[in-house]
């Protein structure tokens, strides 16, 4: 039998300008150039600098793609709304839905010069369902990229946003059917047709589908970054989709430890506090509270405020807390006991791939929706609030910390991590995507896990 033609790959990296979604598509594309690919990264000019590092070529999203996100989620008119599917909405159409057309002109302006194999984006750079409905002869293959929770709908799950668990029983099932179509009406027809106006000023072809479906089911392949365990089952899983575990930033190889950096050896538990990169505005939110209510705990406590000065954490600073604006993940959460987050996706996976709990505060976003995905998976606890009390904090810490189910499915989920090579994973399904033979890197992947999993099983930040 001949031997299999290797052959080396151009990619374009697209993401939105928001860090959370950046972070892991910058990995990706380390990734592939690692495997001695040819990268575009196609993102916002402030992630110049980290697009460059990664060896890829740089080039700023064109015209109105080029959003502040802090911008829009200062927006007054978005401060007064409540978590869930009403702020879904406003950030759909203002940061996601009309930066189509830009996307799409800065898309077709690279690929001019740069025929990509294959266009991978972050599942919300939307850009990529007007591409969809050109002839698969005239497009690259398409690959979007779940750096949150899957959003395909299901029977059994609630609307997007509401942070509920799938239904169980028949009553459950009709309740959310009629969620769903309160939503629908008062929200979501909305949201598609800001999605549809768009998509038809970039050039394509309206969606027939809510776009949270589509997202998943028109693209050429779905690859989530988690497992199966720690996300919904689905009574049919879209054929698009490949889990391929955490998608972990590199190793950290320049980093000044701080001088408090030899009492994570103390013999203290390590509790790590964090509030992200976006809904880190007001860090009285979280940050505070967990201050608070672990100030008299046997604990360690080191607060990253995700870029904030350390001066805007309020409150007065405990003797067992540590406060940073920054502090790589892969250096520290190995120590940690506990993560307490609002919910981002990226610190949620890489603290469950460690076998660590999880509280989760968050709403805003898709906070809701990840930290209930922790909450039923048994993994942690879920405190349902952008505002915890300081006892609620210290409650759930306790609580992680001393229930046995929880490290009982914990030590399970990190065995269901472990078992993904991430990297062999995403090149094998790449090689797939874009017909066969490219190279798969620098070494083979093992016996890759199956598409969906077990889907019967219940349940660095700046």
């Amino acid at each position: 039998m001949a031997a299999r033609r290797m052959i080396l790959a151009k990619f374009l990296v697209a993401a939105s300008p928001v860090p959370g979604h950046v972070g892991p598509m910058l990995n990706v594309a380390r990734m592939l150039i690692e495997a001695g690919h040819e990268v575009v990264v196609n993102t916002g000019m402030r992630f110049r600098g980290q697009a460059r590092a990664t060896g890829a070529r740089f080039v700023p999203l064109m015209g109105g793609a080029e959003i502040d996100v802090q911008e829009v989620v200062a927006d007054p008119r978005r401060m007064k709304l409540q978590p869930g599917p009403e702020m879904v909405r406003f950030d759909i159409e203002h940061i996601f839905a009309n930066t189509i057309p830009d996307q799409v002109r800065g898309i077709d302006a690279i690929l001019r010069y740069f025929p990509a194999d294959a266009i991978l984006a972050d599942m919300i750079f939307m850009g990529t369902l007007a591409l969809w409905s050109r002839p698969r002869e005239q497009r690259p293959a398409l690959v979007n990229c779940g750096i949150s929770v899957l959003t395909h709908s299901d029977p059994t799950m609630a609307p997007f946003g509401l942070g509920l668990p799938p239904a169980t029983t028949e009553e459950g099932l009709a309740q959310y059917s009629a969620l769903k179509q309160q939503v629908r009406e008062e929200f979501g027809d909305f949201t598609n047709a800001a999605v549809n106006r768009n998509l038809l000023l970039a050039g394509g072809k309206e969606i027939t589908s809510d776009y949270m479906d589509a997202i998943v089911t028109d693209t050429d392949l779905y690859l989530q970054f988690s497992v199966p365990s720690i996300e919904y089952p689905r009574t049919a899983m879209p054929e698009s989709v490949r889990f391929a575990g955490a998608m972990l930033p590199p190793p950290t190889t320049q980093f000044e430890k701080p001088e408090w950096w030899s009492e994570l050896k103390d013999g203290r538990p390590l509790v790590v506090v964090t509030q992200g990169t976006v809904a880190n505005t007001d860090l009285g939110q979280l940050i505070g509270p967990a201050l608070a209510g672990l100030a008299t705990e046997d604990v360690l406590v080191i607060a990253a405020t995700g870029g904030p000065s350390v001066n805007s954490v309020p409150g007065p600073k405990p003797a067992n807390a540590r406060i940073v604006e920054y502090v790589p993940f892969d250096q520290l959460l190995p120590y940690a006991s506990v993560l307490v987050t609002n919910g981002g996706y990226g610190a949620v996976n890489h603290a469950l791939s460690l076998g660590i709990p999880v509280v989760g505060a968050g709403k805003t976003e898709d906070k809701g929706e990840i930290t209930a995905r922790v909450e039923w998976a048994g993994v942690g606890v879920n405190l349902n609030t952008t505002m915890p009390s300081p006892m609620m904090v210290r409650d759930a810490v306790r609580r992680t910390r001393n229930e046995p189910a929880i490290y009982a499915k914990l030590r399970a989920i990190k065995a269901e991590y472990a078992r993904y090579n991430t990297e062999g994973t995403v090149l094998t399904a790449l090689d797939e995507a874009v017909g066969g033979g490219l190279s798969v890197g620098r070494r083979e992947p093992p016996a890759a896990p199956s598409r969906h999993g077990n889907l019967s099983l219940a349940g660095g930040v700046r």
